[in-house]
């Protein structure tokens, strides 16, 4: 992973990570039709909320993926984790969703849970190599403004 550096989101990175989403999720036309893409604003938002932190992954100085997630009390959420298309297989997923592992630990968290469209094969296969196993399914939690909807699978690990 020569070249990887990881840091924390701050105040001026929104734009940066709804731009990663829009890439990630098959650009701002597709995202939006299925709802996962967060403006710059709503990103904003969102980090300025107790609890709540953002993972910048880098090489050679440029965004090569994000994570956002939230802890309260002894259970986290992992909200968003993408890697940039021509970044993907190399680690960089892995070292993110590690780094953040670590520092909810740190904080206090026991478990971490996730919601992964029960179409995203990459993704759940990435996150069952990575001792996630399957909680429940949360039907048509997925909505787009389309009307389209998804399934998703909780998924949840011991920290």
């Amino acid at each position: 992973m020569s070249g990887l550096e990881i840091r924390d989101a701050t105040y001026l990175d929104p734009a940066i990570i709804s731009a990663l989403m829009s890439e990630a999720f098959g650009g701002a036309e597709k995202a939006s039709a299925i709802g996962e893409v967060w403006d710059e604003a709503a990103v904003a938002r969102f980090l300025s909320l107790p609890g709540v932190f953002g993972l910048i992954a880098t090489v050679s100085g440029e965004p090569a993926g994000c994570l956002l997630a939230r802890r309260a009390s002894d259970e986290a959420e992992l909200l968003s984790l993408l890697v940039r298309e021509p970044q993907r297989r190399l680690g960089r997923g892995g070292a993110l969703l590690d780094a953040a592992c670590r520092r909810m630990r740190e904080a206090g968290a026991r478990r971490l849970y996730l919601e992964v469209g029960v179409d995203n094969l990459d993704a759940c296969a990435f996150y069952d190599a990575r001792g996630f196993h399957r909680a429940g399914l949360r039907p048509n939690y997925y909505r787009g403004v389309s009307g389209r909807s998804r399934d998703a699978l909780l998924m949840v690990r011991a920290l």
